[in-house]
């Protein structure tokens, strides 16, 4: 009798191109998969970002002046007039407060009285005159990464 020869049994091989498709196939599914879920997510929106739309993550302005705007601290203030220094250049712009200026602080009315040397304001000028400010917001929330202002509300 002939001995017995032991059979091995070997372990099959898979293609290169089987192991590709493998993972084309499940990123697709899972690309899929995160679509759906954000479609059923609610979105959530800032409702009164504040007054004249400087709210949380309006622009990137960020001091200085730009047409019609200044931007900076205020460094006087009185019932009639506002100084306010850019904080790049060093320049101080003087406007004229009239009774057609608007105040707000963080979004909520306030009065000339409110505003103190220091505090950084964002001042748009009157489109009829130059030198006098048509709106005044002091501590403004723009720029990105702030808190908003008033409480979210959801949307489907």
């Amino acid at each position: 009798m002939e001995p017995a020869t032991k059979r091995t049994k070997s372990k099959p091989k898979i293609s290169p191109a089987i192991i590709v498709a493998i993972f084309v196939v499940a990123v697709g599914i899972s690309f899929y998969a995160g679509v759906s879920y954000q479609k059923h997510q609610t979105k959530t929106v800032v409702a009164n970002a504040g007054a004249n739309g400087f709210g949380p993550g309006q622009g990137s302005f960020r001091g200085g002046r730009a047409g019609n705007r200044v931007v900076g601290a205020v460094t006087a203030v009185s019932a009639t007039s506002i100084s306010v220094q850019n904080p790049r250049t060093g320049t101080t712009t003087t406007l004229a407060i009239t009774s057609a200026t608007t105040i707000t602080n963080n979004g909520a009315s306030a009065a000339a009285s409110d505003i103190q040397v220091g505090s950084t304001v964002f001042v748009t000028k009157s489109s009829s005159d130059a030198t006098q400010a048509a709106t005044i917001a002091i501590n403004p929330g723009y720029g990105g990464g702030q808190a908003p202002q008033t409480a979210p509300v959801t949307t489907n």
